[in-house]
């Protein structure tokens, strides 16, 4: 395995720590949904499974990704005041863009849960995917390893998205987030109170997701964990049939 300061990196058949990792966090918020269905053998062993693989990992986006799922759970007591907290987020957000002397993005690289991050890293690569737009706006580039050192490893997500698709393709990628959380959260609404805890645990999910895509791209298995989870929120957020009304009719 990878050696860090002395500390293994649990890979397992991933393709890189961060990815197991990451996969192990963004899971907590669905195995804490079983415990709310009963399935509490079943939730134990996930939430336990997926804290280790996360621990073993020894990297910070997956530790970030297995708060940010926790913190969205925490957040239930004032899903009617969601408008507000968003509110809350733009404000830190221009705040630290004005206080800060460089730019906001740059707060990653004061990230270092483990020790020995690439916080700094994954800020200049941001800022360097910005600074090459006109590279590749239109439909990508390949020459991102010639911006400079390391430039060639896509460790953010959104980065990837539009390094090899352009801007389309990351515009594309945001509203597909972006529709998710609109779509469970209108769900949410339009259902008895009993079964709104699934829509928010799959929120959840998401937001987990966001984080951990600011310190890694998925590459391996890990994506299809990915394409599910977008399954389960068109299965979950189909409409319901008007009454009388059959699939055939």
């Amino acid at each position: 395995p990878e050696i860090r300061d002395g500390t293994a990196r649990a890979q397992a058949t991933f393709g890189h720590s961060i990815l197991a990792g990451c996969f192990g966090g963004t899971l907590i918020p669905l195995f804490v949904w079983l415990w709310s269905k009963k399935s509490r053998v079943a939730a134990v062993a996930g939430i336990v499974g997926s804290t280790l693989m996360v621990l073993t990992a020894n990297s910070s986006t997956p530790v970030l990704a297995y708060v940010a799922g926790i913190l969205g759970l925490l957040l239930w007591p004032v899903r009617r005041k969601m408008k507000a907290v968003r509110w809350g987020i733009v404000i830190t957000i221009v705040v630290l863009a004005i206080v800060m002397n460089a730019p906001v993005w740059f707060v990653i690289s004061h990230i270092n849960v483990v020790g020995g991050s690439g916080g700094y890293d994954r800020a200049f690569l941001i800022d360097t995917c910005i600074r090459h737009f006109r590279d590749w706006w239109l439909i990508g580039t390949n020459q991102n390893g010639n911006w400079g050192y390391d430039m060639w490893d896509m460790s953010d997500q959104f980065v990837a998205e539009a390094e090899t698709g352009g801007i389309l393709t990351l515009i594309c990628f945001i509203a597909i987030i972006v529709k998710s959380f609109s779509r469970l959260g209108s769900m949410r609404k339009r259902v008895k109170p009993k079964q709104q805890w699934l829509f928010w645990c799959l929120g959840s999910i998401m937001l987990a997701n966001i984080f951990a895509y600011f310190g890694v791209a998925y590459w391996d298995q890990t994506q299809v964990w990915w394409f599910a989870f977008l399954a389960m929120i068109c299965a979950v957020t189909v409409p319901p049939m008007p009454h009388g009304l059959t699939k055939t009719g």
